[in-house]
């Protein structure tokens, strides 16, 4: 069976472009326990458990002690590990937050452009660089649905323990600027374990990006954004990929998700 796949955008000069989806890439991080616990941990958050479920009526769910299946019972903080958040993690107001279960397919689906922030003149104070970012975001044919942001954070093991680490944060200067600046971005990938730095209780970063207020103002306020932190880009390199997400679909501020970049090659 062959199948093909295939996305047209139009560039900044309103020119049609197509492309066919090719090797899709997974850049989100693994969670291994049969063999020795292994996944992303950070702001000390409790560790993934996995226990066989057993019932008041005998029931065990595991083949190596007489179970007729494997039955897990899963335990996790979606903040530790890589995650899609929306904009009920920081805001109760029902008038303009939503949960993961409110976020429509189309806007977690579509062109990404992965930029990447790994040179040292990238990062000021532990932040990213606005100037450095909008510089190479002012140069783009295609402005993206997506903008994914590659630290020197996917450098690391995929199962690395930020915690206390103080890691480098989104910061507000680019949160804001963003928003301002390129408001068709509307999801942001990024592979930092928060959009704000680990000490940092007013999360304005966050803020920033859902509910700058001067957009809350606006006919065209859209509730309809997220944020995906912990991702793992690995050797992925700056370049435009479409991406797909699936994250479980409950009522919660935040979920794990897994993410798939698929290569896009340009149709003649």
């Amino acid at each position: 069976m062959t199948y093909s796949l295939e996305i047209n955008v139009n560039d900044r000069k309103n020119q049609s472009k197509s492309f066919v989806l090719t090797n899709p890439t997974s850049v989100s991080r693994n969670i291994l326990y049969r063999e020795g616990f292994k996944s992303s941990e950070a702001f000390y958050l409790p560790i993934v458990q996995s226990t066989p479920l057993k019932t008041n009526s005998g029931f065990i769910g595991d083949i190596n002690k007489g179970g007729p299946c494997n039955v897990n019972v899963l335990s996790f903080c979606p903040h530790s590990l890589t995650h899609i958040e929306t904009s009920s993690h920081i805001t109760n107001d029902q008038k303009i937050k939503i949960t993961v279960k409110d976020l429509e397919p189309k806007l977690i689906n579509g062109l990404v452009f992965l930029l990447d922030c790994i040179s040292e003149s990238a990062v000021n104070n532990k932040v990213l660089n606005w100037e450095f970012i909008r510089k190479k975001l002012d140069n783009l044919e295609i402005i993206p649905d997506i903008l994914a942001l590659k630290t020197k954070s996917s450098q690391l093991p995929e199962h690395y323990n930020f915690s206390g680490k103080n890691f480098i944060s989104l910061g507000q200067k680019v949160s804001k600027s963003l928003t301002e600046k390129y408001p068709d971005i509307k999801v942001l990938i990024l592979d930092l374990p928060s959009a704000d730095a680990e000490s940092d209780t007013k999360l304005m970063s966050h803020k920033d990006f859902f509910l700058f207020k001067e957009n809350q103002e606006k006919e065209n306020f859209s509730k309809q954004k997220a944020i995906i932190e912990l991702a793992h880009f690995g050797s992925l390199n700056q370049d435009y990929y479409f991406c797909m997400m699936t994250p479980t679909k409950i009522e919660t501020d935040a979920m794990i998700t897994d993410i798939l970049f698929w290569n896009l090659k340009a149709k003649n």
